[in-house]
């Protein structure tokens, strides 16, 4: 499932439509990044920044604020860069060694993943590419973006709490610190979810239909 959010759709209306279109998507205010894409294997957010707005936003701190706002929602988050790095190089006078560094300090300044596209038209295509791999079903070769070692027993109901649709750390502490216990969290209702800060309809829709949903 793909949910764009709505100012990409105000501003690139008939390039979503048509690279988009033909599979569906929905349309949302986002509280944070451009692209929502969920399937069986998991879940996705892409930041999407033109070369010369990535290269603005990191030189002020805002990209890195963006990113933190996205892994409050979800733990795989990526960032995508977009277009021409010569342009972006006039525009900001911006040196192809300072954009390189920029581009490869995300590796050791985030836990972000960096994907880079010629256009718009190449990004829905990859945005198209995600939603396929996300929607195969998973196999014993595929391995959970969740970590994996032991999980000390203190730290367990957070973990269990982000591992629903759509929680990150920030909300897994408000769901816990509302609720008092993972059991709780999982038993609540979407109204009561609702009253949580972050937690808004979709959210909690969202995270009531997975704890409903039966095991095939």
């Amino acid at each position: 499932m793909i949910t764009v959010d709505r100012h990409e759709v105000v501003n690139h209306e008939k390039a979503v439509e048509e690279g988009l279109g033909h599979r569906g998507y929905d349309v949302d205010d986002l509280p944070a990044g451009d692209f929502a894409i969920e399937g069986v294997r998991g879940e996705v957010l892409i930041e999407r920044k033109e070369w010369s707005d990535f290269v603005s936003s990191y030189r002020s701190g805002t990209l890195f604020n963006q990113i933190g706002r996205c892994q409050e929602q979800i733990h795989d988050v990526h960032v995508l860069i977009e277009g021409s790095r010569r342009s972006a190089a006039e525009y900001t006078n911006a040196s192809e060694l300072e954009m390189r560094r920029m581009k490869t300090s995300l590796y050791f300044k985030t836990d972000v993943h960096v994907i880079e596209t010629d256009s718009f038209v190449e990004t829905l295509k990859v945005i198209c590419d995600a939603d396929d791999w996300l929607g195969q079903d998973p196999s014993e070769s595929y391995h959970s973006v969740r970590p994996t070692e032991k999980v000390p027993a203190e730290d367990r109901p957070r973990y269990i709490v982000e591992g629903l649709p759509g929680i990150g750390p920030k909300n897994a502490e408000r769901l816990l610190s509302h609720f008092s216990s993972a059991q709780r969290v999982l038993t609540a209702t979407a109204e009561e979810l609702q009253a949580v800060d972050g937690i808004g309809p979709r959210k909690s829709e969202r995270i009531v239909e997975a704890m409903n949903r039966n095991h095939d």
